[in-house]
């Protein structure tokens, strides 16, 4: 009865342990995926920015002039100049899709295309960027606000960046808008996601194989020691033969079987005698 009662227990103590392990081992996998997704996004837009900053004080200190920024804004000739420079930047084929130069009042003052030039829509990231002076990105989708422009494929990432032009005073000029194509870096964060995940897969097989040999190992010593544990209270210690309650439990379960089937049981009795000093009286 007490290994009956036992065993389903080491069942169900291995089935616990099993679900515990493999329900750490995805919640883990889970944050991870989490995690490094997010890191290495982050990480990309900012290697992204710190890049395109080289290129706007590159562009800026090659082509604008002081006047190009002044509150009188340029003239038709300085924007077509500025405007094809642009346009070379957008079609180098680096990810850029379209760029934008907003004077500090929200206009734009300069395009890859000549359509947008004069507007003004001054959002959230632009004011930032021009109170403060420092670059803002963000991640966004091609139908959002007036990323919807850009003539990217509806639904598609985007990377909407700020860049300020700050003179020699610290002082704010204009800000460079830049739309990229957030594919690469999302591309990357997938990439890295997936990495983790098959980590984690390999991790939790080999954490089974370790759980199984484990356990089965354990169970093998408990279920051997049970045994002879069951065995050693059927036995006599001195003797090895079975002990008297033993022997009476399986003598009354034969005459039980030998009555049920109507059988004839015949039972001897023989005793022995230990021919030690100490019982030797007693035998003869």
């Amino acid at each position: 009865m007490s290994i009956t009662l036992l065993r389903p227990r080491r069942r169900a103590l291995l089935i616990l342990v099993y679900g515990a392990s493999f329900a750490l081992v995805i919640v883990t996998a889970l944050a991870l995926d989490i995690v490094v997704g997010q890191h290495v996004s982050s990480t990309a837009v900012e290697s992204t920015v710190a890049a395109d900053r080289s290129l706007v004080r590159s562009f800026a200190g090659r082509t604008l002039t002081a006047s190009d920024l002044a509150p009188a804004g340029p003239g038709a000739d300085r924007s077509a100049i500025v405007r094809a420079d642009l346009a070379a930047l957008v079609n180098h084929g680096d990810g850029i899709l379209q760029l934008k130069i907003h004077s500090v009042s929200g206009s734009i003052l300069f395009s890859d295309r000549a359509v947008l030039e004069g507007t003004t829509r001054v959002d959230v990231s632009l004011q930032q960027a021009i109170a403060g002076g420092q670059s803002v990105a963000n991640l966004e989708t091609a139908d959002e606000s007036d990323s919807a422009t850009v003539g990217a494929p509806e639904g598609s990432k985007l990377i909407e960046e700020y860049l300020p032009i700050v003179d020699g005073g610290g002082r704010v000029q204009a800000v460079f808008e830049i739309y990229r194509d957030a594919g690469p870096v999302l591309a990357a964060a997938d990439a890295s996601q997936r990495d983790v995940l098959i980590v984690t897969s390999v991790a939790a097989i080999v954490l089974t194989i370790l759980l199984h040999l484990i356990f089965r190992a354990a169970q093998t010593r408990l279920s051997r020691q049970t045994d002879e544990l069951v065995e050693a209270q059927r036995r006599d210690a001195l003797t090895g033969m079975l002990n008297h309650g033993t022997a009476v439990g399986l003598l009354a379960a034969q005459i039980e079987d030998a009555r049920a089937d109507g059988r004839a049981v015949g039972v001897a009795l023989a005793f022995g005698c230990l021919r030690s000093a100490c019982h030797r009286s007693h035998c003869e």
